[in-house]
């Protein structure tokens, strides 16, 4: 055993990069640290086993090193890779993937331990113990030379490729570092090029250990300086070098600047004012995200963002100052543009002229106009700092105004190099006032392009996307304005023709504010009011004090109930002397302004006629409800002085005839006779007159009961028997016993009274009436028909109107009122009913009386 030989250097070496090993475990919490830590045990592994192989002389323990110290050199070019693709924060492979590369490795391992059976890995081995260094040699074979070589140069390839990379993407101090970072991690691999090329101290040595301690103590030394190409620098340089907006790096504390664009650079420059970088950077660690300030002539917001870079095993701050100069600015000037509108009157042309007087100063323009098209004329309306002799009213043809006005295009439209343009000739201000740049907007009304604002410069300008938008609003505003004129134009025609239509308003029209003062009233009002109070009415007036003191309480009770928001309309009199009084009919609305009362409205209308026409109706009314009331006494006083006699007349009449039959008597038998036949057909004439009046008064009281309808028809055919048998009638009675309705029952029998009676009475002698009954959809539809004579289609028409109704004689040359079919219909409709006809000339005549049907009465 050699300890003095290259073998103790190699376990020194293993310690150092143990104890390298150790510094990074306190940082395996990081992704850089911990894959460090994975790489440095791997290497004092391999660099332990090698020391060891190198001193020891047994052949059986060296081949056992040599074993065990091969998934160190298998997986230290994927460790180096890993923390490669970490470093860079490249898409190459995330964590999660990044197993699959120890895949080749272990595969390798496992056909080393089993080469003794298959000879893959190397087809012979020697071990040399000669000259005091044990070492083994051996010839490669297919495996070590295609799968251990070849994977793991690629390895090594790719993460060189990835850090050749980060120099070619980096700028300035970035890049510096990513060469010597490349130099660093890549100086083991260039010792293990040198044992590949057969370039060995003694021949024999692999000093890749002593690489990887190289590279351990570098990282270690520059551990904290490595966090500032965690954020791939090289990236932030491509992303922010050539950006206006100001961008620093630094890290979670703000203690170390990580990184910053030439504009960043710029701006912590100007920060340190002659006191250091760390003034700089303590200036910018008292801002808060989205505070604005302002530092040499420029106005700045900073917008911070917390990078939680933990793949990199650090956490950052990304500063990003946005110029907002031109942002300021434009909220100046639409401030001033605010301020400028506050100050607007009522004349349109004077506020135009203002915003054209804002528009030069933002501008800095020459000449400011605004220019209306009115048929084929072009005319300046207003305008600031018009040059001398500068003609408002031209032609329009040829001016620039009237061509941005005929492109209809709302956004402006700026023309430099005027007097290289058709304009020199065209529009006679190029050439008198030497402009070189025109800036215009048009002006629409109702959709159409009619004028324009516009600016002229004697230099050439370009504009802002802040200024082209800040002259597209004071445009809107003009339009805005123009409309607003219309509209003032618009509501003083109104206001105009509503009091004109108020003034030759034959009615009173005033209104009063909150105080009672007068603050309108037309000609009719002042003249009336002079008529009444002898008190000239005019605008302003207290019109409470020009009362008469007695009226006072009670117009100011009336003028606070509309204070309170009531509507409301009363009617008022007003005495013009002892024999003529006025009555007046008075509307009044409270006037509402933004849900606040602000006076009363008073609409006044002379109804003295139309009020004195009411009285004389009312009294109208009262005399004729006296009148109806005469009348039914006179109809009481029939209904119990004539019922009496009549019913007596009848009966005497009966008992007279029948003594003359028995005696044989025949003359007095005839009067008899006829006695009874008048009596009878009079009293038919005054139950219906009693009916009909009891129906008109509405004092008859109808009471529903189950009404059998062949009852009823049999005690009215017994009652018209002496005629039946006078006109030698036949009757055919078809009426269902066991048809009955519900209705009143004096109601149904006046009804069916009046029906025969009316077949009887148009009926030729020796002819035929036929009664019957019918029931359909719960209705009992009874019919009275006869063969007589038939009524017309005119008569039909006026057969149930009292004040139209035919007066027609029976076949007999029979009287009557006709009374009975207007009543009958009545009662009829009052028991829910109808009545109908149906009639021919010369065929005769159907009345039938629909009821409702008491299906279950008689069932």
């Amino acid at each position: 055993m050699n300890v003095t030989g290259p073998g103790s250097v190699f376990l020194i070496n293993a310690l150092l990069l143990i104890l390298l090993a150790l510094y990074f475990d306190k940082r395996k919490r990081e992704p850089l640290g911990e894959i460090l830590w994975w790489l440095m045990l791997a290497a004092g592994w391999w660099s332990l086993l090698y020391g060891l192989e190198l001193i020891l002389q047994s052949k059986r323990l060296i081949h056992l090193l040599f074993s065990l110290e091969y998934p160190a050199v298998m997986t230290l070019p994927v460790f180096w890779l890993i923390f490669i693709i970490r470093l860079s924060k490249s898409d190459f492979l995330s964590k999660r993937n990044t197993g699959w590369l120890f895949l080749v490795p272990a595969a390798n391992w496992l056909m080393l331990l089993t080469n003794p059976t298959h000879k893959l890995f190397y087809t012979n081995a020697v071990i040399n113990t000669s000259s005091g260094i044990s070492y083994i040699t051996f010839d490669p074979g297919p495996i070590y030379t295609i799968s251990h070589l070849t994977y793991s140069n690629a390895v090594v390839a790719a993460g060189m490729i990835l850090l050749i990379r980060m120099i070619a993407l980096s700028k300035g101090m970035s890049r510096g570092k990513a060469v010597f970072l490349l130099f660093s991690a890549t100086f083991p691999f260039m010792l293990s090029l040198l044992w590949i090329f057969g370039i060995r101290p003694y021949g024999i040595l692999d000093f890749t250990p002593l690489g990887f301690t190289v590279m351990g103590i570098v990282l270690a030394a520059l551990y904290s300086n490595i966090s500032e190409m965690e954020l791939r620098p090289f990236v932030l340089d491509s992303l922010f070098e050539y950006q206006s907006d100001a961008v620093m790096v630094t890290d979670f504390e703000g203690k170390r600047l990580l990184y910053a664009n030439t504009q960043g650079q710029m701006l912590l420059e100007g920060l340190k004012e002659n006191k250091g970088l760390d003034f700089g950077i303590k200036r910018l660690m008292e801002l808060q995200n989205h505070q604005n300030f302002s530092f040499g002539g420029k106005h700045y917001q900073v917008l911070i963002q917390e990078l939680d870079e933990s793949k990199a095993g650090t956490y950052l701050k990304l500063y990003i100052f946005h110029d907002v100069s031109a942002l300021k600015l434009h909220e100046s000037n639409l401030s001033a543009l605010t301020k400028t509108i506050t100050t607007f009157g009522n004349d349109t042309n004077v506020n135009i002229g203002k915003l054209l007087a804002l528009l030069g100063e933002i501008f800095g323009a020459d000449a400011c106009f605004y220019n209306k098209k009115i048929g084929s004329m072009l005319i300046t309306t207003a305008s600031w700092n018009a040059p001398p002799g500068y003609q408002e009213a031209d032609r329009a043809e040829g001016h620039i105004c009237n061509d941005v006005i005929q492109q209809s295009r709302s956004v402006a439209t700026f023309i430099n190099e005027l007097q290289n343009t058709d304009y020199l000739s065209s529009d006679p201000n190029v050439r008198r006032y030497g402009l070189n740049t025109y800036l215009g907007v048009p002006v629409f009304q109702e959709g159409k392009p009619v004028a324009t604002v516009c600016m002229v410069f004697t230099q050439n300008r370009s504009f802002s996307d802040s200024e082209l938008q800040l002259l597209n609003l004071v445009s809107f505003v003009v339009s805005n304005e123009e409309a607003r004129k219309q509209q003032l134009q618009k509501i003083n025609e109104t206001e105009i023709n509503f009091r004109a239509i108020l003034e030759n308003s034959l009615d009173s029209i005033w209104s009063v504010d909150t105080e009672f003062c007068v603050t309108y009233v037309n000609e009719t009002f002042k003249t009336a009011y002079k008529a009444a109070f002898n008190v000239d009415l005019e605008e302003g007036i207290c019109i409470i004090d020009t009362l008469p003191k007695s009226l006072r309480p009670v117009w100011r009770s009336r003028y606070e109930k509309a204070l309170k928001g009531e509507h409301y309309i009363f009617l008022d009199s007003v005495p013009l002397s002892d024999d003529i009084t006025l009555f007046i009919e008075v509307s009044v609305m409270p006037i509402i302004v933004d849900g606040r009362t602000t006076g009363i409205s008073f609409y006044g209308r002379n109804i003295t006629e139309k009020y004195l026409a009411e009285q004389r109706l009312l009294q109208s009314e009262k005399r004729l409800s006296e009148l109806n009331a005469a009348k039914d006494r006179v109809f009481s006083v029939i209904s119990h002085d004539l019922r009496s006699p009549f019913n007596n007349i009848i009966g005497l009449s009966e008992v007279i005839e029948g003594l003359a039959e028995e005696q044989g008597n025949q003359t007095i038998k005839e009067y008899a006779s006829s006695i009874l036949r008048v009596s009878k057909n009079t009293f038919v004439v005054l139950e219906n007159l009693l009916h009909w009046s009891r129906v008109q008064s509405g004092k008859l009281k109808l009471h529903a009961d189950v009404v059998r309808l062949s009852e009823v028809v049999a005690g009215e055919l017994e009652f018209q028997q002496y005629r039946v048998e006078q006109k030698l009638i036949k009757i055919t009675n078809q009426v269902d016993a066991s048809h009955a309705v519900v209705a009143d029952a004096q109601s149904v029998a006046v009804i069916v009274r009046n029906l025969v009676s009316n077949a009887i009475k148009f009926s030729y002698s020796e002819g035929e009436i036929v009664l019957k009954s019918e029931l359909q959809n719960d209705n009992v539809y009874f019919a009275v028909q006869d063969f007589g004579c038939g009524i017309s289609i005119e008569d039909q028409k006026a057969l149930f109107q009292l004040d139209k109704h035919p007066t027609r004689r029976g076949t007999q040359n029979e009287t009557g009122t006709g009374l009975g079919l207007i009543l009958s219909k009545e009662l009829a409709e009052k028991n829910e009913g109808h009545l109908l006809v149906h009639s021919r000339t010369g065929q005769g005549s159907t009345f039938t009386l629909v009821l409702k049907a008491a299906q279950k009465a008689f069932s």
